[in-house]
């Protein structure tokens, strides 16, 4: 669907590009005889998965947490087979053994991989390219040093063309994240240090790779998001302490939050159990480099809907749907 020039209440306007959908959700994929699994009675795994897939072959980017390796095959083999979808080559199904015994196979070696549950799919055709039809490209991940769990939580990446959609050679790059539950020993501040350290490395490397021999116009045409569970409730002091604190070193905007403050709606919580908002999509609009005087711009995103399916129960989360646009 074509947009020509829409306006919000503060008169954004909007460039004539098609709409990009987005799916985030933390999954709750747990084997069901780990310990934590037990305990929180992570169940229906199978069932849930599968519902999930339905969900990803919706829309045109997927970014999913606690992919841990429990379904991993109701969750991949659905989108596999429509053959609309591009997953991630690590994030595909290690075995091909079903039940409990290819649970543990994969989460054994999605752990030793460094996933840390992170899972990405896009749709094929987002690229005008014939060369470049569906695959990302460039793709990385690095796991958190710091950390009170030993699952290997961390961050990821993938870049994206989606010249298809929006034009003038426009590319996205999606960071997405998982933090530990709680700032004990500080520990999501480090991981939040870590995380600004490898989205800079991950910038320069894609400018590096992609634009140095480019126009600065076709570098204009990069925009960024980050995505996922931060275990951080956006009504607790360490929402303004630690995230925004975050997010306000570099240009960046919350865009639930931003697109509920124009259409005067109250925001949904996507945490079941405490009725928290914990996870975000938030808008890159300029990075800063070690130094102070070092900027890279990014060419922003606002959010054209936002829905929390509150109607699904396929996770301990509810699922997060968004139709991000470019700003003129």
């Amino acid at each position: 669907m074509d947009m020509e020039k829409s306006t919000t209440k503060n008169q954004t306007t909007f460039d004539n590009d098609e709409i990009l959908t987005l799916f985030q959700l933390n999954c709750w994929l747990i084997p069901a005889l780990l310990p934590n699994a037990q305990a929180n009675r992570c169940i229906n795994q199978e069932e849930r998965a599968h519902q999930i897939s339905k969900l990803v072959l919706k829309h045109d980017v997927s970014a999913l947490q606690e992919v841990w390796g429990a379904a991993l095959e109701q969750l991949n083999t659905p989108i596999l087979k429509k053959d609309t979808h591009f997953i991630v080559e690590d994030n595909q199904t290690w075995t091909n053994y079903g039940g409990f015994f290819g649970d543990i196979l994969n989460t054994s070696l999605g752990w030793a991989s460094g996933l840390g549950g992170l899972w990405f799919s896009n749709r094929k055709g987002l690229s005008s390219s014939k060369r470049n039809h569906s695959e990302p490209l460039h793709t990385d991940k690095h796991s958190y040093s710091n950390s009170q769990t030993w699952s290997g939580k961390g961050c990821r990446c993938m870049l994206l063309d989606v010249s298809s959609i929006w034009r003038r050679n426009g590319k996205l790059l999606v960071f997405t994240t998982h933090l530990d539950k709680h700032n004990k020993k500080g520990m999501q501040s480090a991981q939040l240090e870590e995380l600004r350290q490898f989205m800079h490395e991950q910038i320069e490397l894609i400018y590096k790779n992609f634009y140095m021999k480019s126009s600065s116009r076709m570098a204009e045409e990069l925009s960024v998001i980050l995505t996922g569970d931060f275990n951080i409730p956006d009504d607790h002091e360490d929402y303004n302490k630690l995230l925004m604190s975050f997010i306000h070193k570099d240009a960046m905007r919350d865009l639930y939050k931003e697109y509920g403050q124009e259409h005067d709606i109250k925001l949904k919580y996507t945490y079941i159990k405490h009725k928290q908002r914990l996870d975000f999509v938030f808008g890159v609009d300029e990075f800063s480099g070690p130094l102070s005087n070092y900027k890279r711009s990014f060419r922003p995103l606002y959010a054209h809907k936002v829905d929390v399916l509150q109607q699904l129960k396929i996770s301990d989360h509810y699922p997060t749907t968004m139709s991000l646009l470019r700003r003129k």
